[in-house]
């Protein structure tokens, strides 16, 4: 087996699913769709949407607990991009962690 072609052909399927995870736009609310955020597939916070409004004494808490929330799931959803991703490309070949040393 020709482990350098092998591994060099990964390496360019690689460089095409982490430009795809780039410009993946994943998103994911909290508070009811008061709250709506947009990641890329690499984990990079794209965009905040706010809606209604978050006066009063615990507003700003509220606003702060959402967003945590809704970022949280985006990423959550990366995350299950990019390993959905990765195995077209392994095949589940690579033991887990190494695929991260090779999209640095």
């Amino acid at each position: 087996m020709d482990f350098g072609s092998l591994f060099g052909g990964m390496q360019e399927r690689l460089k095409t699913v982490k430009q795809d995870l780039e410009n993946a736009r994943l998103d994911a609310e909290a508070g009811e769709g008061r709250v709506r955020v947009v990641v890329s597939g690499s984990k990079k916070l794209l965009e905040v949407d706010l809606k209604g409004d978050f006066d009063g004494p615990d507003g700003r808490e509220e606003l702060a607990d959402l967003v945590v929330v809704a970022v949280n799931r985006a990423m959550d959803k990366a995350d299950a991009e990019a390993a959905k991703a990765m195995q077209g490309v392994t095949g589940g070949m690579l033991p887990p962690g190494m695929l991260d040393n090779l999209m640095g």
